[in-house]
């Protein structure tokens, strides 16, 4: 921000007027004053600009081709999952129907077989082999 220059005017003695020089318009913010550049300035920052262009164009490119990459893996990781997601909930659903058989003939019977309490006991040499 400028402050007006006042000068004075006039001698010792007499009358003093104030001189009021023009001050430039106060700028907005997010200007600043530049100094302006030079031919020579000029091509250098358009050389040195498109060195940066060119290496952030290859990078881009690089980054792209990485990216592609990942994205084929990905999906080749994600036919994988599905693959072997699907072969064991086949294993689970095979073994959950061999149990339930195993459990059948159990459940069948009751499970197990008790035994009849007013029978004497016998000596488990003497009892006859039982029959499944």
């Amino acid at each position: 921000m400028a402050i007006p220059f006042h000068s004075t005017v006039g001698s010792a003695g007499g009358a003093r007027r104030t001189l009021i020089l023009p001050v430039p318009p106060a700028r907005t913010a997010g200007q600043r004053s530049r100094k302006k550049m030079r031919l020579p300035e000029v091509k250098q920052l358009v050389l040195s600009l498109s060195a940066e262009n060119v290496g952030l164009r290859q990078e881009m490119e690089s980054l792209q081709r990485a990216c592609t990459g990942l994205s084929k893996e990905n999906g080749r990781l994600e036919t994988r999952l599905e693959h072997s997601s699907s072969s064991s909930k086949r294993k689970r659903t095979g073994s959950e129907e061999e149990e339930r058989r195993q459990r059948k003939p159990q459940q069948a019977g009751g499970g197990f077989e008790l035994p009849d309490l007013n029978i004497p006991a016998q000596d488990v040499a003497d009892a006859p082999a039982a029959v499944p």
